[in-house]
């Protein structure tokens, strides 16, 4: 990683794509989305001081409970540093996607996708998450992530923790036959 990058930015070590798609047409495909692609084109880069331009001062990101970060709600400028460092600290996130899809000028979702390895067991694993961004006046005011595979981060955190134990080790095979189970039967379903 380059050594001009600051430290919270370990979570991103390449900035890999940003994709901005709009669902709908017309008046959603407005300032609210506009906003929320800026932020995370701007967060993705490291841009911190650019990607704030489009909050409130006082914005709020709400992570999902038990991830292994200090805490679940972060405010603000530094609160966002901190859950960078955080989620550096944890994981490397690669080959990036971000897609944008507004709901009203109050509302607009984000999916993120990105292939993620872990710091402590070297797993890599595609990382699906959602983020809730709420708008006031144009800027946001809170976002709320919802991760839709949270279980190598945390049986990572096992691992720092405890080290690698054969129950660990159980956990970790239970959990990929567990997802690779429910990818056959949404591939099942598609082809229905």
């Amino acid at each position: 990683m380059p050594t001009d990058r600051p430290a919270f930015m370990g979570a991103f070590p390449r900035f890999s794509q940003v994709r901005y798609s709009i669902l709908q047409a017309g008046s959603l495909a407005s300032a609210a989305a506009e906003n929320a692609f800026r932020f995370h084109k701007h967060l993705i880069r490291g841009e911190l001081d650019k990607a704030v331009l489009e909050c409130h001062p006082d914005f709020v990101v709400e992570e999902s409970p038990g991830l292994p970060y200090d805490k679940q709600y972060y405010e603000g400028l530094a609160g966002l540093q901190e859950l960078l460092l955080n989620m550096a600290a944890c994981m490397e996130m690669n080959d990036t996607r971000v897609e944008v899809f507004p709901v009203s000028e109050e509302l607009v979702f984000i999916a993120w996708n990105a292939k993620c390895t872990t710091k402590q067991t070297n797993q890599t694993f595609n990382l699906d998450l959602i983020n809730k961004l709420d708008f006031r006046d144009n800027k946001i005011i809170k976002i709320k992530s919802y991760y839709l595979n949270q279980s190598e981060l945390l049986l990572d955190e096992m691992v720092a923790r405890q080290g690698m134990t054969p129950l660990i080790q159980a956990k970790m095979k239970h959990c990929r036959e567990k997802i690779e189970e429910g990818k056959t039967y949404l591939q099942n379903l598609a082809t229905e």
